[in-house]
């Protein structure tokens, strides 16, 4: 799982992280002796949203995964969104 976090200091000066999203990867095997990790969702909480944090963690996650030899391919996420009418999510 990749994490997001903003890192911030406090009013007594320790430096405190909040999270902002993840994004959970799963590795599965790739004959004969390869990794096929599959992306799965996003989320990041609702004030972080629209800012393009998605986009620079999903870079991140493609960048450290194309560091592996062993990684045959990335399999891509699914789109989804959850909208809000009425005061109800459907």
């Amino acid at each position: 799982i990749y994490f997001l976090y903003q890192q911030y200091q406090n009013d007594n000066g320790q430096t405190c992280y909040a999270p902002i999203g993840f994004i959970p990867v799963y590795l599965y095997y790739a004959y004969p002796d390869k990794k096929r990790p599959r992306i799965s969702r996003m989320l990041f909480l609702l004030p972080y949203q629209r800012r393009s944090h998605g986009r620079c963690l999903l870079t991140a996650i493609y960048n450290d995964l194309r560091k592996d030899f062993r990684i045959q391919d990335i399999t891509g996420i699914e789109v989804f969104s959850i909208r809000k009418f009425n005061g109800n999510f459907f």
